[in-house]
């Protein structure tokens, strides 16, 4: 039996590696959060993929099985690995252009057997997984000679720039989805998700303790003002509703009411689909070696307790099952 090599792969490695990073804010990780618990995007989900779905369906449910074709499932992979796949191509984003060195030699040196074989995984981890990471943008490879004139060097780096710009260049297409200008702030959608994770992680909980367990009002807590924090809770929970089925119809962020009743949140598949989800979060994890993990790969530690911190917003976490600690 050959032995198991504890190099890490080229999908693992891509999302740090040359320092390669996709600009994006809290709004993308958040309406990947919120697709996640909106019940009309699941009921297009089973639509979309031949399960058995409700008999009464919401009026307009046309329209999120339109989403769901442009952004697909959400259930099953990490953030990242939807960003890198789905998410930059429908919302139009780019990533800065990098240049990136994958090698370099001495003068009069001639290459060892196993420096060709380190070029050849260098440009293999490149073209297979770092440039998939911020979509697959058109690039040239090229041998620059450290020797003679840099004015020289630099002005054929220059023609072939220009020869190969112009080869590839074609008319910028839209994004197929954009997001609402409006005043929603971040942390009123985080408020909103945290309130439905909390209370489908306690399901038989009064609002109050949810509160409480969820951290939304030190105050209202250790005055034992029930009816305030239940309150408050019940408030998040309505904008979440609001903000996940405004989602999941392609309008975000939005707290406007939708004129047809919508069905309501199904809180113990939520709890079911957040503890996979966790899971699966920790297994992408393991495999990325520990020096090339980054603030986007955060877990809390010691009890191996993990958050659904895999994006930029900081969201309530979620215990793994004994059988994941």
């Amino acid at each position: 039996m050959k032995p198991t090599s504890k190099r890490p792969s080229i999908y693992e490695v891509s999302r740090t590696k040359h320092s390669v990073r996709v600009t994006s804010d809290w709004r993308y990780y958040a309406f990947f959060r919120l697709l996640q618990i909106s019940p009309s995007y699941w009921q297009a989900h089973q639509l979309e993929t031949g399960k058995p779905a409700p008999d009464v369906l919401p009026s307009d449910i046309q329209a999120v099985r339109r989403t769901y074709r442009q952004f697909g499932e959400v259930w099953s992979r990490p953030y990242w690995d939807w960003w890198f796949d789905v998410g930059q191509y429908e919302f139009g984003t780019d990533a800065p252009p990098t240049v990136v060195q994958l090698v370099r030699t001495s003068a009069r040196s001639t290459p060892s057997p196993s420096d060709l074989e380190r070029l050849s995984e260098q440009i293999k981890q490149h073209y297979m997984g770092d440039l998939r990471r911020v979509g697959w943008p058109a690039t040239i490879l090229l041998s620059v000679p450290l020797n003679g004139g840099k004015k020289d060097v630099l002005r054929q780096i220059d023609e072939l720039f220009d020869e190969a710009a112009q080869a590839v260049s074609a008319p910028r297409t839209a994004a197929r989805f954009q997001m609402i200008r409006n005043k929603v702030r971040d942390v009123t959608v985080d408020q909103a998700i945290r309130a439905v994770q909390a209370r489908a992680e306690y399901l038989k909980e009064s609002l109050f303790a949810v509160g409480v367990r969820a951290k939304f009002s030190r105050s209202y807590a250790e005055a034992g003002n029930r009816t305030g924090l239940a309150q408050l809770v019940s408030r998040h929970l309505l904008h979440a509703h609001r903000l996940a089925e405004n989602a999941a119809r392609g309008l975000f962020p939005s707290l406007v009411a939708l004129p047809d009743t919508q069905p309501a949140f199904d809180l113990a598949l939520i709890r079911r689909q957040q503890q996979e989800h966790a899971e699966l979060s920790w297994d992408a994890l393991q495999k990325i070696p520990t020096d090339l993990r980054t603030n986007e790969h955060r877990f809390a530690g010691s009890n191996r307790t993990i958050a659904y911190d895999d994006g930029p917003m900081k969201e309530y976490q979620l215990k793994l099952p004994p059988s994941r600690r």
